[in-house]
């Protein structure tokens, strides 16, 4: 079995115009990098096709150290607190570490 650290992805589909504020978040509570996706969809809030720039979603994706999880995922239900329609899960994940990496 390959050598691999552990971590915590955290996911979240939010409205475009979150994008900025979720990258400045994630570096602040020990993400070292981020993939954005652009999506579509639909549930409870209704049909987001991507048409029109207010109806954007996006799909943010990071890594993060176990010890840090707690801290993130409070920052991003306090950004919920304040009206910001994220929906948000993590999921326990194994990554391989990549030559020249620092180790946790």
């Amino acid at each position: 079995m390959p050598s691999t650290n552990p971590g915590v992805q955290i996911n979240v589909v939010a409205n475009a115009e979150r994008e900025q504020r979720l990258i400045e978040t994630a570096g602040k509570h020990g993400a070292s990098g981020y993939t954005v996706w652009d999506v579509r969809g639909g549930g409870r809030s209704g049909s987001h096709t991507g048409t029109l720039d207010a109806d954007r979603n996006i799909f943010f994706v990071i890594v993060v150290d176990r010890d840090r999880v707690d801290e993130m995922l409070a920052a991003l239900e306090r950004m919920v607190g304040r009206g910001h329609h994220l929906t948000v899960w993590a999921t326990e994940a194994q990554i391989l570490p990549r030559p020249g990496s620092v180790q946790g």
